[in-house]
């Protein structure tokens, strides 16, 4: 899946962008920590969630603790992924409805 990208006019050689990787293997991929320095011990416990995944979880923890918490999405690159056919904003916006 490596290939090389040009971003805001930065490039990126030789690396794995989420568009070229299918969702099935995206949705078996586990999360871990990228600076040495920080803790290390939820490494590969937790995998990657969709916005809509997300949203539920944090709607739900807020219910369970009885807490108001927000949170703030900022979409990257708007740009770059249309050069692909999606409109990132759009379905920002689609999902948050």
């Amino acid at each position: 899946y490596r290939s090389t990208e040009i971003i805001e006019g930065v490039k990126y050689d030789n690396k794995v962008f989420f568009k070229d990787v299918p969702y099935a293997e995206l949705k078996d991929l586990k999360i871990t920590q990228r600076f040495k320095d920080r803790p290390q011990d939820m490494n590969d416990k937790y995998g990657i969630l969709t916005l809509d995944e997300f949203i539920e979880t944090f709607i739900a923890l807020n219910e369970k603790h009885k807490k108001t918490i927000g949170f703030y999405v900022e979409p990257k690159s708007s740009d770059y992924y249309r050069s692909y056919d999606k409109d990132l904003d759009q379905m920002l916006l689609d999902t948050l409805k």
